[in-house]
């Protein structure tokens, strides 16, 4: 048999024997869909407190990271108990951008008002709305979806609005200064590692911890653009090197996000990993010129004055603590950026990790609860995530389709029917079910 639909899948999402499956409802304000709270029948044996806490329950807090975790870890800790004594390690320092515009819907925005009203609302008048989903494959097959919507934020302006919060909540900031959880923890009650995808922790202790990390297969870099996409544009371009996919939407009034993949063989013929920052970008602009409409692209550049290219680290931990130190975000997990859920469920780590302090006056019963919630509340967003990432190393399958039919192989990408059936045999059955309904 010949065609699109029979072309072998390049790799297959893999579910973690770790991650546990369900969730339970909580007696909490915090949403329990997020993992914020269950109820105390639950608790499991720790160590003393006497060990982790003073008598006036005050403890001395080192984060990890200046990112959105390690700052959102440290406010509401630090809002939990003004007499703790938080400190947050940034590397960078102040000035530094790391990354564009970041994602997010109205439950994380939720869930933000209920942990710390001020820093939410400063969150929700800095981000940028969108409506609508657009899917254009090189202007042939455009179609448009107007019942879909979210948020954006630069992430330059979120990590400013977290350390506003945190330093008048009386959070301590050290910038500049590259700092090991390891070298921490015997100086601090808890230890929170916030330090991403390249966690020191992690990779120190990753036996222990049951950490894998595995590549993805296609290349991707994060760029930006000052054309505006009001609209969260998916958008595919086929030169004879081959296919090219990118996801665009504004995340201010000024600039909008553009994240470009393809698979390695494209990445190669195209020379993009050879070329300095400005001819690969001015290849990249030709390539999508029907939607830039002459606005250039941005990219931060590396050491070596080009694109950061990469593939997308899949981070899966067994275990999300060691003693008194605590993996939050991207340190304990990640989900491919194509469902856009990185920035969300980072900030609801932090949210269920103070929580979870906040019920448990034991540290070690604490961390369990904080790690046993938030497990649970990410299964779903793991296992889409892993679905759509497969859909897109495999894009070539459903490139062949156009229309309508195109945008329903898209859409449902984190369907295992859409990752294990023929494309063909899945439209088929959705004609069918049109016809019979």
């Amino acid at each position: 048999m010949e065609g699109p639909e029979c072309r072998a899948l390049t790799r297959w999402p893999q579910v973690s024997s770790g991650e546990e499956v369900g969730s339970r409802r909580s007696h909490c304000h915090y949403l329990s869909m997020s993992g914020y709270a269950r109820p105390r029948s639950h608790q499991q044996p720790g160590r003393c407190v006497d060990d982790v806490r003073r008598k006036d329950g005050a403890m001395k807090i080192l984060c990890v990271g200046g990112g959105p975790a390690g700052l959102y870890s440290a406010l509401l800790l630090k809002r939990s108990d003004p007499h703790h004594q938080v400190t947050v390690f940034d590397r960078d320092v102040p000035g530094t951008v790391r990354g564009w515009g970041v994602t997010f819907w109205d439950d994380l925005l939720d869930a933000m008002r209920s942990a710390d009203p001020e820093s939410a609302a400063e969150v929700r008048d800095a981000a940028t709305g969108w409506r609508g989903l657009a899917i254009d494959v090189e202007g042939r097959t455009r179609v448009e979806e107007p019942d879909f919507w979210g948020h954006s934020i630069a992430r330059a302006t979120l990590t400013a609005v977290l350390t506003r919060r945190a330093e008048e909540l009386g959070v301590e900031i050290v910038r500049g200064q590259e700092a090991n959880a390891d070298d921490l923890s015997s100086e601090a009650d808890l230890v929170v590692a916030a330090d991403g995808v390249r966690s020191r922790f992690r990779a120190a202790h990753a036996d222990e911890l049951g950490a894998r990390v595995a590549q993805g297969r296609n290349q991707f870099a994060w760029l930006s653009t000052p054309r505006l996409f009001p609209e969260f544009h998916f958008l595919f371009a086929e030169p004879p090197a081959g296919w090219i996919s990118a996801y665009a939407y504004a995340y201010s009034d000024s600039a909008s996000t553009f994240v470009v993949e393809m698979p390695p063989e494209t990445h190669q013929r195209l020379g993009l990993g050879e070329l300095g920052a400005e001819p690969a970008l001015n290849r990249l602009q030709n390539l999508f010129d029907w939607q830039l409409e002459g606005a250039r692209l941005r990219a931060q550049t590396d050491d070596a004055g080009r694109i950061p290219w990469a593939s997308f680290p899949m981070v899966t931990c067994r275990r999300w603590r060691r003693a008194n130190v605590a993996l939050v975000g991207d340190a304990a997990h990640t989900t491919h950026y194509s469902i856009g859920f990185g920035t969300k469920l980072a900030l609801e780590d932090a949210i269920a990790l103070a929580a979870a302090m906040t019920e448990e006056a034991d540290l070690s019963t604490a961390l369990h609860l904080y790690e046993s919630r938030r497990r649970r509340a990410i299964r779903r967003a793991r296992v889409d995530a892993r679905f759509s990432q497969t859909w897109f190393e495999n894009a070539s399958r459903y490139l062949p389709y156009e229309g309508e039919e195109f945008a329903m192989l898209l859409n449902r990408r984190r369907s295992p029917l859409v990752t294990y059936l023929p494309p063909q045999l899945m439209l088929s059955a959705r004609r069918l079910v049109k016809r019979l309904t």
